[in-house]
């Protein structure tokens, strides 16, 4: 994805937070217009960037709203011709773990402030655009705030936690869960075609909501993930802000 130059906020969900070049074409003499089309939402705007011909990036200048499924980009121009891309949707993010501007070679993980602390320090400059360096997100507003607001398009990852997709058919195989965590999937299964044959006893070594199988690697699992949003240990930020 990437930031809007002089822009602060972003929807956390919704949204085409940026579009991946995935041929650059050839001739284009002059800047294409760049259109973006279905996916059920509105308002997302882009421009090209050229260089020796080539379009070498395409910066959103506005996300859009509403955006519930894939996009189609269009890239027309009467000299150049051959470029194409895809657009990078925001579907069903409930939440974000870690944001990172890539400036250069260099890829920074910002630090995040709770929003209140977040409000406190950094958004009384209104005015200062340079390169992100803190994030928050307030509760329940599904808006990404940026620290200090971009003063021009940065390419940015998000470590984000989003709801699936519908899983596969039936008799096929899923490959949206990973190992370990299709494994209870497989033990909840297993639940599911026992009790159809109404041996009860026996499904019940699978789940019951406490001791079956499947509970006991529910708990299991979120034991294996770290900690997220953790403070920066360094807190070099507050230097920063304090220096400005």
């Amino acid at each position: 994805m990437n930031t809007i130059t002089q822009q602060e906020q972003y929807p956390r969900s919704g949204g085409v937070g940026g579009i991946v070049v995935t041929n650059g074409g050839a001739n284009y003499s002059a800047t294409p217009t760049v259109t973006i089309t279905g996916g059920g939402g509105s308002g997302a705007k882009a421009s090209a960037v050229v260089t020796g011909g080539v379009i070498t990036a395409i910066n959103m200048t506005n996300w859009g709203a509403g955006y519930t499924g894939s996009v189609t980009v269009g890239i027309t121009y009467g000299t150049g011709t051959g470029a194409t891309a895809t657009g990078v949707v925001l579907i069903g993010v409930l939440d974000l773990v870690s944001v990172a501007i890539i400036n250069g070679n260099l890829r920074t993980t910002l630090d995040w402030l709770p929003f209140t602390a977040f409000q406190a320090f950094c958004r009384a400059y209104t005015l200062s655009f340079n390169q992100p360096m803190v994030w928050s997100m307030p509760t329940p507003i599904p808006t990404v705030f940026l620290f200090q607001i971009p003063g021009q398009p940065y390419p940015m990852e998000w470590d984000a936690i989003t709801t699936t997709t519908d899983l596969p058919a039936t008799n096929s195989s899923d490959t949206q869960i990973p190992d370990p965590y299709s494994d209870a999937v497989q033990y909840f299964a297993a639940y599911l075609a026992i009790v159809s044959l109404q041996n009860y006893p026996q499904a019940a070594y699978w789940y019951d909501g406490k001791k079956g199988v499947y509970d006991q690697r529910i708990l299991q699992l979120p034991r294996t993930v770290i900690t997220r949003r953790i403070y920066s240990p360094y807190r070099t930020f507050m230097r920063r802000i304090r220096r400005m």
